[in-house]
């Protein structure tokens, strides 16, 4: 839950499954060109994505937000697959894009803005439109879902069995550190 930017891009970057949640920009793309792949943007104040450069939002899902692109300085996003609802407004752009998002809610199986970060489960519930409509492929070879849990580095496998899913772990390799695991004392 960030105060202003949920990411600040400003070098080349590569973005895959993660997620913003509040914020006045869940992702801030500046200086070079971006690709963010299977990102979620939840309860910004402006833009799930605000572009300062060209940049290209695949596999995205976006709600509750002010606009789902933002831009500056004549910057273009082009989002290509995605899904979002409960949007003011789809884009806050001088130009038109190329869009390819639906118009929809994404389906997770526990999402509201009352919720706490414990109890938030972005994974596509049943009956998602997020379930095998982006681009790409899944880490199951099946084409890729939409959201964090999508694409070639989506993944829902919980390795130590904390009962947290990769993705959302600390540290998917010690069962005692997760989100909201018993506080240790120092030794």
């Amino acid at each position: 839950y960030p105060t202003e930017d949920g990411f600040m891009l400003q070098a080349a970057s590569d973005v895959r499954n993660s997620i913003a949640i509040g914020g006045y920009n869940g992702f801030r793309a500046q200086y070079v060109e971006h690709t963010l792949a299977n990102i979620v943007a939840l309860d910004t104040t402006f833009a799930a994505v605000n572009a300062y450069y060209t940049l290209t939002i695949t596999n995205g899902a976006f709600v509750d937000v002010e606009y789902i692109g933002g831009c500056g300085s004549g910057a273009e996003p082009i989002f290509d697959h995605g899904v979002g609802t409960h949007n003011y407004a789809d884009y806050g752009c001088t130009g038109t894009p190329h869009t390819a998002l639906t118009n929809s809610d994404p389906g997770f199986t526990s999402w509201s803005r009352t919720l706490t970060l414990p109890e938030i489960d972005l994974r596509p519930g049943s009956g998602s439109p997020m379930v095998d409509t982006g681009t790409g492929t899944d880490v199951d070879a099946s084409t890729a879902d939409l959201g964090v849990f999508g694409g070639a580095s989506g993944s829902w496998t919980d390795h130590d069995g904390d009962g947290q899913v990769t993705i959302f772990d600390c540290d998917d390799h010690d069962p005692t550190l997760y989100w909201g695991a018993p506080e240790l004392g120092d030794a």
